[in-house]
């Protein structure tokens, strides 16, 4: 299983700590992430988000399961990292008198 958590977590510091949650969970050492990172940039995790692109699980009957934590090269920029919900993005949920519900950007 495959989940590309770059898209689903605010900055790679979430996405750090959730994937070496995963492999602590199944026995592996999670020091092979920090070890990674460092190797790939100087940047702190909670500054951006994407470098952690995927993470998957491949479990099996017959040897132990293989975690992968996939790292993306951030070549020409740092995205940055995201707001956690959608008052922080800015959208807010307007209800009308009549009880349908709109979208709106705040300014």
């Amino acid at each position: 299983m495959h989940v590309p958590v770059r898209d689903y977590t605010p900055d790679d510091e979430v996405a750090r700590d959730r994937a070496t949650a995963v492999l602590r969970r199944h026995g592996m050492d999670p020091g092979a992430v920090d070890s990674a990172w460092a190797a790939l940039t100087s940047r702190r995790p909670c500054d951006g988000a994407g470098l952690i692109a995927y993470v998957s699980l491949v479990p099996s009957t017959w040897q132990p399961p293989r975690v992968n934590v996939y790292f993306s090269p951030e070549a020409y920029a740092v995205r940055p990292p995201r707001a956690t919900n959608r008052v922080q993005e800015g959208w807010a949920r307007q209800w009308s008198p009549t009880g349908s519900r709109s979208s709106s950007r705040f300014r």
